[in-house]
């Protein structure tokens, strides 16, 4: 029995529950690719409506990761030092221990004496110690939101200083949204990144090692006229790239909800069926009400 209380449909709605560690290939632990044995086709003149029923996944990736927000350069008149982040969840005081052990390197390559990362406890911001006074730059800021930064591709820089305060307040919270993606469906919704396919957001309330939870009170259903017996699905992060790594073994899992749609536009299109009376009226050269 159909129940998708806007359609009418011969077919059966189906929910396809996918568990990630059950992927016939994985691009990465949040990349995945299913393969139905079920063939999921569509009848003629239908089309596929699908939303995200639930959703759960271990919040166990990193607030810093690899390729994704984990550099930024350091130039002085003397030169520029790429700075490279591990892999990790940090809190402030363990990206200061972390960023002066890095320093103690860069300061020579800088030709600084003093280069040392500290906190303005009033303020939020992370700010640098430099010696001797010096024009320092910091450029392409990956890991912008972490440190207080506009964003990657926007640095700051300070003029003959000893102190250079970052311009925003640091983020250390991790991703407070995740984006549900299903690809090569044909689902355009509209974002700023440009990026075709997303079917969802999950906001994130969870701490780094709990558990992401996602049941919607209405699951939003989106339009596609692809069959489903392949299904390519992605987990993004706030920024809308991949996650890529969540540094567990325990699979994440997600319910799809399909019902079946008939293409309105074409029945609607059909020529209509001509009745005998019609028939009869018209070689008679008579009306309905003159008949």
């Amino acid at each position: 029995m159909n129940n998708y209380l806007s359609n009418n449909h011969y077919m059966s709605s189906v929910n396809i529950d996918l568990i990630s560690n059950d992927a016939v290939h994985s691009f990465s632990d949040t990349h995945k690719l299913f393969i139905l044995n079920e063939q999921m086709t569509l009848p003629d003149n239908t089309h596929f409506v699908c939303g995200v029923q639930s959703f759960v996944c271990p919040y166990t990736f990193y607030n810093i990761r690899t390729g994704i927000n984990d550099t930024f350069t350091i130039t002085t008149p003397s030169d520029s030092y790429l700075v490279t982040i591990d892999a990790g969840t940090y809190a402030n005081t363990e990206m200061l221990s972390y960023l002066n052990t890095v320093f103690t390197t860069a300061k020579v390559a800088l030709g600084l004496t003093t280069l040392s990362m500290n906190l303005d406890q009033n303020t939020n911001k992370f700010y640098l110690s430099v010696l001797p006074a010096s024009n320092v730059t910091i450029s392409s800021p990956t890991c912008y939101k972490e440190l207080g930064f506009q964003s990657p591709t926007v640095g700051y820089s300070w003029t003959s200083a000893t102190r250079c305060d970052f311009p925003y307040v640091y983020n250390m919270a991790g991703d407070t949204s995740l984006y549900i993606r299903l690809h090569h469906k044909g689902i355009k919704n509209v974002n700023s990144k440009n990026i075709h396919g997303i079917l969802c957001n999950i906001p994130v309330g969870q701490m780094s090692g709990d558990f992401i939870f996602y049941n919607p009170t209405e699951i939003q259903y989106f339009k596609t006229t692809s069959n489903m017996t392949n299904i390519e699905l992605s987990i993004l992060d706030d920024q809308m790239n991949d996650i890529g790594t969540l540094n567990t073994s325990t699979p994440w899992r997600i319910t799809l909800t399909l019902h079946y749609s008939y293409n309105h536009e074409k029945i609607y299109s059909q020529p209509k069926l001509i009745t005998n009376e019609q028939k009869t009226n018209e070689n008679t050269g008579t009306t309905n009400e003159e008949s």
